[in-house]
């Protein structure tokens, strides 16, 4: 339990400065995970996770998301871009990641994130349905 206090402690004090680490440098727009299976697969947890290790490293988060979800850098690009949006709009409302599946993280993520994620991605989370 410390040792996540802590990681959730660096990826708040981090985030907003590290913004390029969390979505990399890439530019992709369209449907980058459409057709792409495990896009979503422990969608939540393996953000988190993401995000921690992008803050700690050189690899950014999208890089980290297409290794973990086994799809392509430009899907994994856009999900880059999701953990960089929820960690920038909604730490307080998903319990800095602990709560993914609570109602004020879904609905903050939706408001926030989904138009650049959709728009990137071309794929809905189902849990946003």
């Amino acid at each position: 339990m410390f040792a996540r206090m802590i990681a959730v402690t660096m990826f708040l004090a981090v985030a907003l400065a590290q913004e390029t680490s969390l979505r990399g440098s890439v530019e992709v727009e369209g449907d980058a995970c459409k057709g792409q299976e495990g896009w979503q697969t422990d969608l939540a947890s393996r953000m988190m996770k993401c995000g921690v290790e992008a803050l700690a490293s050189s690899t950014s988060a999208g890089s980290c998301m297409a290794k973990a979800q086994g799809v392509s850098e430009d899907c994994g690009a856009c999900l880059g871009k999701l953990v960089a949006c929820g960690g920038q709009q909604c730490i307080k409302q998903c319990c800095a990641g602990s709560c993914p599946d609570d109602e004020v993280c879904i609905t903050c993520n939706k408001d926030n994130c989904r138009e650049e994620f959709e728009g990137c991605a071309g794929v809905i989370p189902t849990y946003w349905e």
